[in-house]
């Protein structure tokens, strides 16, 4: 848990310092370099695992699960009322109350 602090606070100092000397551009320029940097690196050293499948057939993959129309339908159901009470109840989404411009602020 503490070098998570640390990780944060010194990610933290250092693009402040940067953005402080530079500019965000230059914060964005120098973290996009170094990330491309790690990618090359991990590419050249990590092993490649065999893969589980030689030919991966999405329409089959998907088709199998949802093809009972019950089971498509719960999926539909399911989705769409998990995605109504995270955007309303829960984000507050359709609860606003009206703010009045009067007295001060």
């Amino acid at each position: 848990m503490g070098l998570m602090f640390l990780g944060a606070a010194t990610a933290s100092a250092i693009g402040g310092a940067l953005s402080y000397f530079g500019s965000w551009r230059l914060v964005y320029a120098i973290y996009g370099v170094g990330e491309l940097i790690l990618s090359v690196i991990m590419f050249k050293i990590l092993e490649r695992d065999k893969p589980v499948v030689e030919k991966l057939n999405f329409v089959k993959a998907y088709k199998e699960p949802l093809w009972n129309c019950k089971n498509f339908f719960e999926y539909i159901f399911y989705h769409s009322y998990c995605w109504y009470r995270c955007s309303i109840l829960y984000c507050g989404f359709g609860n606003e109350k009206k703010q009045s411009n009067k007295g001060g602020g």
